[in-house]
């Protein structure tokens, strides 16, 4: 079994589709994309809001949302040519994973995206990797009250 998450290009078009497996024999076989997931997002309406958040995997923007706060996956650190863009002009929070592949992700995508009125690069709270993580391991009232202390303001929330 597995969850399916669309990932849509800048206007709403499908382009990939990321699953996520719940049940599986092979632990190292939890993700498949289909499509060029380079091309798009997860959740591309976040992208409409005045401030944006990006995290890598639609599993963390869920549990983003889960706290009230919209996000966008990159689903990982890939960045659709489209995205500097529709980025432009608005405040832009970089809440990749807590590792080397984000820390990476986050400085590549602060040298591309112009323009914009703000970047900050916010990693989950010590000693969590994702949002997802984190959301496990302290609950949703204290990742919500961690979010709202740590994120500039305003933020969209739902």
């Amino acid at each position: 079994m597995c969850v399916a998450f669309p990932i849509r290009s800048y206007d709403g078009t499908l382009v990939a589709v990321n699953a996520r497996a719940i049940e599986t024999c092979d632990p190292g076989d939890r993700h498949r994309i289909r499509g060029q997931k380079s091309l798009g997002v997860f959740s591309h309406t976040a992208l409409q809001a005045d401030s944006v958040i990006l995290v890598e995997s639609a599993i963390n923007a869920m549990s983003l949302a889960t706290c009230g706060f919209t996000a966008a996956a990159t689903i990982g650190t890939s960045v659709p040519r489209w995205l500097p863009q529709t980025l432009a002009l608005k405040k832009v929070v970089i809440a990749y994973d807590a590792d080397e592949g984000g820390n990476k992700g986050a400085e590549r995508l602060v040298q591309v995206v112009r323009l914009t009125r703000g970047i900050i690069r916010l990693s989950p709270p010590v000693p969590y990797n994702d949002w997802n993580d984190a959301l496990r391991g302290i609950r949703r009232g204290q990742l919500t009250a961690w979010l709202q202390a740590h994120l500039p303001r305003p933020m969209g929330t739902f």
